[in-house]
């Protein structure tokens, strides 16, 4: 099982001492392992839960897959959800804790490259399934982060043209509610609310907050974001099995 407790980046919990001593540069994740060190950054972890959890894969089997969804985990990564954290990050009031002092031009500029990033987005889902191809992967997470993150901004996709973005969108979406609540529509109250931004749930459980402090089997330790921007920005959560729950995870960094 996974306990998890919160992490506030609004309070400064990341700045403290105790969180100091497991990244010194204040940013969120971190994963501490049994023996005491820490990885963070979040691909990192992500790479490091791949190999703790093969199953289900997502970063890609042969090297050529590999190399491929790589490709279009960082297409998304800095074209779509780097505009968008920037355009939130220094448009929304929410955040002007975190983002001191916010430049309202930086964020429409930032908004305008979203665009590019969201076109393209869109003519490659009109022709695959998925972002990265023929089956779901890391590159979908990703897209799926930057996509909810604009929630909060109002920005829906199909309001804003983008049809099949919206189709992947909701499939994303049918996905995450079916590992967090199998067999539930994906009209329920839960999937309505989402899960708050730079939060992870546990699997078959339902929590409205905005960031985790998690403990997982054996030890380990892995620190999450804290928005405080509200329940509507929604991240992908648990992935995974019961007897080893996998998590593919890109958070806002405070």
């Amino acid at each position: 099982s996974i306990e998890w407790l919160a992490v506030d980046l609004n309070a400064g919990a990341h700045r403290q001492q105790d969180f100091l001593h497991l990244n010194p540069l204040a940013r969120v994740p971190v994963l501490e392992l049994d023996d005491g060190r820490c990885i963070s950054e979040s691909r990192a972890i992500c790479s490091w839960l791949e190999g703790y959890c093969p199953d289900p894969n997502l970063m890609g089997e042969a090297y050529e897959e590999r190399a491929f969804i790589e490709m279009y985990d960082r297409y998304v990564e800095w074209y779509v959800l780097l505009p968008t954290a920037q355009w939130v990050r220094h448009g929304h009031p929410g955040l002007a804790a975190l983002e001191n002092p916010q430049f309202p031009a930086f964020a429409e500029n930032q908004a305008k490259k979203r665009e590019a990033g969201l076109e393209w987005l869109e003519k490659r889902l009109e022709s695959h399934p998925w972002v990265a191809g023929e089956r779901f992967s890391i590159a979908d997470i990703t897209a799926f982060c930057a996509i909810e993150f604009a929630r909060v901004m109002k920005f829906k996709p199909s309001e804003a043209g983008y049809h099949h973005i919206q189709r992947w969108r909701d499939s994303v979406a049918a996905k995450r509610l079916n590992w967090l609540h199998p067999g539930q529509s994906t009209q329920s109250p839960a999937h309505s609310a989402g899960i708050g931004f730079g939060s992870i749930a546990r699997r078959g459980s339902h929590r409205g907050h905005h960031g985790r402090f998690v403990q997982c089997r054996r030890g380990r330790q892995l620190c999450l974001a804290s928005s405080g921007i509200g329940s509507k920005g929604s991240c992908f959560p648990a992935l995974g099995n019961d007897q080893c729950q996998r998590m593919a995870i890109h958070l806002h960094r405070g």
